[in-house]
């Protein structure tokens, strides 16, 4: 059994209780690595200048969610072609399979009429 699964209630209580804690330790990781690359002058920037990076990075964000929205609609349109050409495949392969049948009925039924003779 899952954690998650442990967690009785909707799932934003299944979250809280099984995600929070990895995203707080992401975030604490991402603070102490900007804090090592950039000599730890965040918490000495001005307000304003906090807000033009919060405004960069929320830019980044949205750019990286058009380009994964790019890749998925992608995906869907190759998976639309794929499983069009997957039907029509399938529907030739009855209509093979429906001629098979029909030529062995029809053979077996002329074998029958020339042993009948």
């Amino acid at each position: 059994m899952t954690k998650q699964a442990e967690v009785k209630g909707p799932r934003s209580a299944q979250a809280i209780a099984t995600q929070w804690p990895e995203f707080v330790a992401d975030v604490k990781a991402r603070l102490e690595q900007g804090a090592r690359d950039y000599g730890d002058k965040s918490f000495t920037k001005s307000p304003s200048a906090l807000i033009g990076e919060i405004k960069q990075e929320l830019l980044d964000v949205c750019g990286w969610g058009f380009i994964l929205w790019d890749r998925l609609d992608r995906a869907e349109r190759a998976l639309a072609v794929a499983t069009a050409k997957l039907k029509e495949r399938a529907k030739v392969s009855t209509c093979q399979s429906a001629d098979m049948i029909a030529f062995t009925v029809a053979r077996k039924a002329r074998r029958a009429r020339r042993s009948a003779r």
